[in-house]
This record gives C-alpha cells, sequence and structure tokens, in this order.
C-alpha cells in the first residue's frame, strides 16, 4: 500500500498481516531508520507504536479522525508524539512506568496513560507489553494473526530498540565501526546498551521464553531492521537469549 502525502513525495505502507491490520513504514530519526507499525484496532480505532514525525501527514490520509492510542515504546522513541498529539488531541498517550517518567521531564508531557488502563480498551488480541524492569523502559506489542483470515495461528511481536534484525549497517566502513561500538551489528540480536540495562537479566531470559511458548507461528516486527517470519524464529531467538542473557 501506497499514500501520497503531498506533491511526489510518497510514503509506502507495508501490509504486514492477511487481513490489513497491521501497516509498517520507515521514517527518518536522529540516528537511524526506524519503522512505525499502526494497529488496526477497531472500525475507527488504531493503535501506534514508535509514532515517527514525518509519516503524520501519510498516517492522517488513512486514519482520518478515528481514535487514537500512541505508544511510545522506549525512551528513544519520542520524537513524533508531540506533533501526532498536536495532530490527534483526543488520543491516548502510553508507556511503561520507567519511559513515562523519563519522558515526561524531557517533553514536558504529563498526559500519559498507563498501560494498564490503555489494555483496557484494546481486543484481546492486541496486549501492551511492559518488559522486565530495564534502562530503555521498553514495551512490546503481542499481537494475534486475524482467527479467520490465513495467519489465524500467527503471533506478531511488534519490539523496540531490544531486538534488532538489520539486514545492514550504513555501508560507510567507520560509521559501522562506530555503530558496532555503539552496540549494533547485522542479524537478529539484542541491543548490547539493553542488555547491559537489564536489572536482571536471568528474569527476562526466563520472560522472554515464557512469552515466545506456544505452537503459533511466531512473527518479529522490529522498529529496527527486516521483518523476521522464518520457521525457527523461536528457537534462534532461544538460542540468543541462552548465550546473551
Amino acid at each position: 500500500m501506497t499514500v501520497a502525502v503531498s506533491g511526489s513525495e510518497r510514503v509506502n505502507w507495508q501490509q504486514v498481516d492477511s487481513s490489513g491490520r497491521l501497516l509498517r513504514a520507515q521514517y527518518k530519526a536522529d540516528f537511524g531508520e526506524p519503522y512505525c507499525l499502526l494497529v488496526k484496532t477497531g472500525a475507527n480505532n488504531w493503535l501506534v507504536y514508535s509514532p515517527g514525525p514525518s509519516l503524520l501527514p501519510a498516517a492522517q490520509t488513512l486514519i482520518g479522525s478515528d481514535e487514537l492510542i500512541l505508544v511510545a515504546p522506549s525512551i528513544g522513541h519520542s520524537m513524533g508524539l508531540a506533533p501526532w498529539l498536536d495532530a490527534f488531541p483526543q488520543a491516548k498517550m502510553t508507556a511503561s512506568q520507567r519511559a513515562a517518567s523519563h519522558l515526561g521531564k524531557k517533553l514536558q508531557l504529563n498526559d500519559f496513560v498507563p498501560v494498564a488502563e490503555c489494555q483496557q480498551g484494546l481486543p484481546g488480541w492486541v496486549q501492551i507489553l511492559e518488559l522486565p524492569d530495564n534502562f530503555f523502559g521498553e514495551c512490546w506489542l503481542q499481537i494475534d494473526g486475524d482467527s479467520s483470515g490465513s495467519d489465524a495461528n500467527t503471533r506478531y511481536w511488534a519490539v523496540c530498540d531490544s531486538l534488532m534484525n538489520l539486514e545492514k549497517l550504513s555501508g560507510n566502513r567507520l560509521m559501522d565501526w562506530l555503530l558496532k561500538l555503539y552496540g549494533l551489528n547485522t542479524g537478529l540480536h539484542f541491543h548490547a546498551r539493553f542488555r547491559r540495562g537489564l536489572k536482571d537479566k536471568q528474569a527476562f531470559r526466563e520472560w522472554a521464553i515464557a512469552k515466545l511458548a506456544g505452537d503459533q507461528r511466531h512473527v518479529l516486527i522490529p522498529c529496527h531492521g527486516e521483518i523476521d517470519s522464518g520457521d525457527n524464529f523461536v528457537a534462534r531467538v532461544t538460542d540468543v537469549l541462552n548465550a546473551k542473557f
């Protein structure tokens, strides 16, 4: 799906699931080009995970006057909150307790709604999950595929700065070296700063492995990198969890 914004500028929204409830687009940020995920949670309702400021005009074309929940998935994904709130003043804004406290001070935004309260207004097939105590204050989304569609047995995971699946870095040798020093790498990996910022690494490993249990097909939708829908995704993530945490 491609949505025209103005003139020759276009934003490509990638449909992730079979029913069109999940749409993904990339935006420019201070550091890298992360992805925003739109989740259509009802006839006139959307959840926006990592709202990007440059995507706002194109999103307005899709969303119109529908009701929104804006999710700041970590302390590092906040630059779109103020402009999206200006455009959608009735939107609810949520984040983990740590991220809400940090961003409230940093951005003077004090209208964060607790995750549990926002969850009450969401359908059962989408859940906002606060990760065990971590410096990033990260939240994931757990999204079950449309029960009437071809992805009825699929569970989607929207993740932010913790888990990445980068196909490549910058392509510049010096910049790639600096990015690796910062903790980035190619392939499926947990960010080094996220690992260092966990209060209890074992608790996180056990939490994540328990969440990935079950016989569903699991699909990763990262803010940083490519979608991973490989059949052995759970086994590969579990190997990384056991090796790094």
